[in-house]
């Protein structure tokens, strides 16, 4: 979509009055549920627009919701805020928001500039995090993150399965504003991939997903036996259908993963295929940029298991990846801090300036690297990936089925599985990301630990 400040009515009322929807979520329920449905209800409903605003970052969908309950949760709950004090885990996320600022200045852009990218980082990655070492770093309250997700994934059921049939037309109908994924949205036999109100068809199949994974962990630990009356077999077969039905085959494959790291570790005492999928990521882009790797074996693989037109578009990720690694390397550190300089584009779907087609950068590691270097893209790495490291260095595999625990280990590798996924694709999906600071502050700190250490 276009960036506009101008996009009538409903969705500026909308906008508007996602703030003081959130208040009245802190007024009927405990700030915990608040939080996680506040988080939950902003990623499915609110509108994908941005408000060019003068001097200052463009304001979006993933900072409204953010913001909104923020603002609440600062009024509402003040003594929560005061009681806050930063600890070890909190790092990572500090090295994220310096990082854009430092891209900055290295470049010559200013400090303003700096500043004003830092602050887009700090509402969109910092405050969730920050919202999960407040709210969800206790046990009950990581199973409310979990059930809310799970609870929004089914309302999405029948909104969905329409688009499925009738095309992605929910957000043109409601919000009156076409989502440029609906191009890509046209799958095999006539049927279409949804994406409802959210920002693309790829975000909701992660999104539905991971919800499916909840869905099935704490079923299968019995720690939540209902969801609204409905038996939880019912609600993994709903949420694993879904799954298939959004069709995407990085979803479907993300959800098997889960699973199976999750079976493995309780069932046969195996924890290290955890530690191994962490090291993949770095793995990954180390083999990409330092060693040359072309990566044609995974686009083989692609389509052996999955078919053709999926090899086709990760052939795609993977030719843009080759045409930028040579630029990433002239400033690997703090990057370019501007996308039409790294990239050559004038934007993410016009032509560049050869008059060529755009070099499409999808991905959340390569845009990062790109943009604003190692130091960013490490930053973000160390963030995701430190809940399902700390899982595997802190807690027994034998314990991740406990009915008190099962909430906790789930969220760990959702927040891996997000990581994995931003190997392809650059959603956000602020929930999961809370829900790894929930999990930090339990396994990392000493006030976490000794909420189940004997």
């Amino acid at each position: 979509m276009e960036h506009s400040g101008n996009y009538g009515f409903i969705v500026d009322a909308v906008m508007a009055g996602w703030y003081p929807l959130c208040f009245l979520l802190f007024m009927l329920l405990p700030p915990a549920r608040a939080v996680a449905v506040g988080l939950v209800t902003g990623f499915l409903l609110l509108p994908n627009v941005i408000y060019d605003l003068p001097g200052i970052p463009n304001y979006d969908k993933g900072l409204a919701i953010v913001l909104g309950v923020c603002v609440a949760a600062v009024i509402c709950d003040p003594a929560r805020f005061l009681g806050f004090r930063p600890r070890w885990v909190d790092l990572p996320v500090l090295m994220l928001c310096l990082a854009p600022f430092l891209s900055a200045v290295m470049n010559g852009d200013g400090a303003y500039r700096g500043l004003s990218n830092a602050f887009d980082f700090l509402v969109r990655w910092a405050l969730p995090w920050f919202l999960g070492r407040l709210y969800f770093a206790e046990f009950e309250a990581q199973k409310y993150l979990a059930l809310a997700v799970i609870v929004g994934a089914l309302i999405y059921v029948p909104f969905a399965l329409w688009e499925v049939k009738m095309s992605p037309q929910l957000h043109r109908e409601f919000y009156n504003v076409m989502l440029r994924s609906f191009k890509h949205a046209r799958r095999s036999f006539g049927l279409w991939r949804p994406n409802v109100f959210v920002s693309h068809g790829l975000a909701y199949a992660l999104f539905n997903s991971l919800a499916a994974l909840c869905a099935f962990w704490l079923w299968h630990t019995k720690a939540v036996l209902r969801v609204w009356g409905f038996p939880m077999g019912f609600v993994v077969g709903t949420l694993v259908f879904m799954t298939f039905a959004a069709q995407s085959s990085n979803a479907i494959l993300l959800l098997g993963l889960g699973i199976s790291i999750l079976l493995l570790g309780t069932r046969h005492r195996l924890a290290f295929p955890v530690l191994v999928l962490v090291l993949v990521p770095p793995t990954y882009v180390s083999l990409r940029q330092g060693l040359r790797w072309d990566a044609e074996e995974l686009v083989e693989l692609a389509e052996n298991v999955f078919g053709k037109s999926r090899a086709i578009s990760l052939n795609v990720r993977i030719e843009s990846e080759k045409e930028l690694r040579d630029k990433i390397l002239e400033r690997p550190w703090f990057g370019y801090d501007d996308f039409k300089e790294f990239t050559g584009n004038k934007g993410r779907e016009l032509e560049n300036e050869t008059g060529g087609s755009p070099v499409l950068v999808d991905s959340r590691w390569l845009l990062y690297l790109g943009l604003y270097g190692v130091f960013a893209l490490a930053g973000l790495w160390l963030m995701q990936l430190l809940p399902p490291f700390l899982l595997w260095r802190r807690l027994p595999s034998q314990y991740w089925s406990h009915p008190a625990l099962a909430a906790m280990a789930v969220l760990a590798v959702a927040s891996l599985l997000v990581t994995l996924d931003g190997l392809l694709n650059a959603f956000e999906i602020q929930a999961f990301t809370a829900g790894a600071g929930g999990v930090a502050h339990l396994l990392g700190t000493k006030e976490g630990r000794r909420l189940w250490q004997p």
